[in-house]
């Protein structure tokens, strides 16, 4: 099995690991704006932020809750960080075009 090694992470700078996740936060929010009427869009949009924040109590109990039943360190890791892949593409595979529609519009 191969051991991770902190090394191989030397080659990146922290401006750009910062730019990746704020241009993940965009479209996040962007997908969420597109996805609900427009007499809530403000308050969905301001709100998605803040449940992916709180999701990060769930993973690290689910972190955890892995070593506690004697899983190591980097497979607890990689079985969270699988899980986290496998949710985000499931939900962007099952995630409506917004491409052409009309966006005006509100919900009821």
């Amino acid at each position: 099995m191969a051991h991770f090694a902190p090394e191989s992470l030397a080659h990146f700078e922290p401006e750009s690991v910062a730019q990746f996740v704020w241009n993940i936060q965009a479209i996040m929010a962007t997908i969420a704006a597109e996805s609900f009427g427009t007499n809530i869009r403000a308050t969905i949009t301001t709100t998605v932020p803040n449940f992916v924040r709180g999701s990060l109590v769930l993973l690290t109990i689910l972190y955890k809750g892995l070593q506690q039943y004697g899983i190591e360190k980097l497979t607890s890791v990689l079985i969270t960080g699988l899980l986290c892949v496998t949710v985000s593409l499931l939900m962007a595979w099952f995630s409506e075009e917004t491409y052409g529609k009309d966006l005006d519009y509100l919900e009821g």
